[in-house]
Formats: C-alpha cells, sequence, structure tokens
C-alpha cells in the first residue's frame, strides 16, 4: 500500500519530442503526492523536515509558493531530449549553444505554466534593475545606460522568452519548455504540435513516444553512430559497434501493486 499510486498520472502531451532522429532522452512520469507521501513515510524526521524547510525557503527567496504553485500543479510527466550538437561550433567554444535539447514538464492545466513564467519573468527582471549601475558622481550628468525589462513574446505556439547566450523557456498550452539556443523557434513549435518528423518505432523507443506513463532512458544508437563517425573513423571496434546495435533502453515502471525491482536493459540488432 505505501507505494500505490506513483504512476497514477495523466497521459502525456508532448509525445511529438521522441522522434526517430533524436540521439538520446529520459522521461519520467511519476505522481508526486504520492512520492511526497511515501517519502515522508519512509524517511527520518529530521531529513523530512530539512525538505520542507528547504522548498519555504527557496519560496521565499523566490517570492512566491514553489510547493503550491509549480511542484502541486505538476502532472508528474517530464521529459528531456537530445538531438545532436554542432561539433565545430562544440569544439570552438560554444559551449551549451552548439547542443540541441528541450526539457519538457507537463502541468495540470493551461493557465499555471504561463502563470508560473511570468513570476520567473518578473524576478528576473527585478534582479537584472538590483545590477543598475549607480550614477558616477565624477560625471553625474552621464547616466548609466537603462536595463530594458525582458518580456514574453509569441514562440513555439505560445509564450516566451530567450535567454541570452542559452536558449528559451516557453509556456505553450500545458507545458513549459526550455531549449537550447540551437533549437530555430521553427523547429520547436512542430515538435510541440507533434508534427516535428517520425516518432520512434522500435520496440524500444515506441514506449517512449506515447502517452503513457513511462519512465526511462533511451539512446538511438543508429543517430548517435552518425553524430560521432567523425570522431571514431578509423577505429574497427567502433564501427562492428555502431553497425551492429540500433538502440538500446534502461527503462523502469510501478503500479498500484508497487515498484517493479526490474530494470532491463535491452540492445536491438540493426535490421
Amino acid at each position: 500500500a505505501y507505494y500505490a499510486g506513483l504512476s497514477d498520472v495523466a497521459d502525456a502531451t508532448f509525445n511529438g519530442f521522441a522522434t526517430s532522429s533524436l540521439i538520446a532522452m529520459g522521461r519520467v512520469s511519476l505522481n508526486l503526492a504520492a512520492a511526497l507521501s511515501l517519502t515522508e513515510k519512509f524517511a527520518k524526521p529530521e531529513a523530512w523536515n530539512e525538505l520542507q524547510s528547504g522548498i519555504g525557503e527557496a519560496s521565499e527567496a523566490v517570492g512566491f509558493d514553489l510547493q503550491t504553485e509549480v511542484i502541486d500543479q505538476l502532472t508528474g510527466n517530464m521529459g528531456g531530449y537530445f538531438y545532436g550538437v554542432d561539433l565545430g561550433q562544440a569544439m570552438g567554444g560554444g559551449g551549451i549553444a552548439a547542443a540541441q535539447f528541450a526539457t519538457v514538464a507537463q502541468f495540470k492545466n493551461a493557465e499555471a505554466p504561463l502563470k508560473i513564467l511570468n513570476k520567473v519573468l518578473d524576478l528576473y527582471n527585478a534582479e537584472q534593475a538590483k545590477n543598475t549601475p549607480p550614477v558616477d558622481p565624477m560625471n553625474p550628468d552621464m547616466a548609466p545606460p537603462a536595463i530594458t525589462p525582458v518580456t514574453l513574446t509569441p514562440m513555439a505556439g505560445g509564450q516566451g522568452y530567450t535567454l541570452p547566450g542559452a536558449g528559451s523557456i516557453i509556456a505553450t498550452g500545458d507545458l513549459i519548455v526550455f531549449a537550447s539556443g540551437s533549437m530555430l523557434p521553427a523547429q520547436l513549435e512542430l515538435l510541440v504540435q507533434g508534427k516535428g518528423g517520425e516518432l520512434l518505432s522500435s520496440p524500444l523507443g515506441k514506449p517512449f513516444a506515447q502517452g503513457k506513463a513511462h519512465g526511462g532512458l533511451y539512446i538511438n544508437i543508429e543517430q548517435l553512430g552518425l553524430l560521432v563517425s567523425p570522431l571514431v573513423a578509423g577505429s574497427p571496434e567502433a564501427s562492428m559497434f555502431f553497425s551492429t546495435f540500433r538502440d538500446a533502453a534502461l527503462y523502469f515502471d510501478s503500479s498500484k501493486r508497487g515498484i517493479s525491482s526490474t530494470i532491463e536493459f535491452e540492445m536491438l540488432p540493426l535490421e
């Protein structure tokens, strides 16, 4: 009974991100209320109190209640998707901007994501205002440059804003999406709409592309091989590996009967 309901979550609405062209992904479907209840039941009282205190302190720091306005509003469906990287840009110091990835969190209604994003934006603008350079007493007539507040703009079928040098954060429907800077807006909008390409259909990949509760990690070895081929050219071991296997998955699940104690890892031969 302690484990009951951990995977009782709404169907995921971001299945369109699990395209056959991705390289790796992770997905979680977890009933957060049941998980917190389980944590409270089995955690030491001091550890539980420390967790609650941490949430309270974080809420005070950001100016809104993270428990009621964020955690309680999540469905428990979350995912992270990696589509590739510009190796030339990465080797040239491009950092996060060189990668193509997106993380997604689903909420219980379409109002919560935009409300949360506005609160985060207000906090960001307030912090930016605090950092406005003071007037130079030696040059009082030369005012410091004004800091332009960041505002939400239409993006990927919703509202969002761009973080310089990092990427974009978007509220669209019942989702909040963070996408790296190399993800084009048009590409991101197609993924949100489920029109970004053919979905994973292999035996290991298909469960990650469906709405039913599912959790685990998936690696598209075939696509990974195409990405790293310039780096492993001339290696017979690498050539054999990437020509033999198509994909791999490490996945887990839970039900009303409890948490499965079996974690499976399977690699399928390339057809």
